[in-house]
């Protein structure tokens, strides 16, 4: 779950944690940097605190629905992206391997650990 409000010029995101990953929320941040100057703080032990004060442009009631959404939507596509990068890791592995297999730079690879 992801809670936005705005208040003083800035957005306020309050992110369960249980939900999005700390890897999740720093690629979705990064993403952000260009456009807001980021803050980042612990509510509780499942929810973080991020502040975002647009950077070079300025927070508007008529620009404030689109933005929630876009913040919304990038978290959301962050989230997905790590799940299909955890779903497709051995797929991925599987080809690496197969794409070297014929090189005598790995005949003694070992696969096992």
């Amino acid at each position: 779950m992801i809670d936005i409000s705005l208040g003083a010029g800035k957005i306020q995101c309050l992110i369960d944690t249980r939900i999005y990953t700390d890897t999740t929320i720093a690629k979705w941040v990064y993403s952000l940097s260009g456009r807001f100057v980021v803050f980042q703080s612990n509510v509780d032990p499942n929810t973080r605190k991020v502040l975002l004060e647009p950077s070079g442009w300025e927070l508007s009631a008529e620009n404030l629905e689109q933005t929630k959404r876009e913040l919304c939507q990038h978290l959301n596509d962050y989230k997905l992206r790590e799940i299909v990068n955890q779903e497709t890791k051995d797929i991925r592995t599987i080809l690496y391997i197969k794409a070297f297999a014929n090189s005598s730079e790995f005949e003694d690879f070992n696969l096992l650990p």
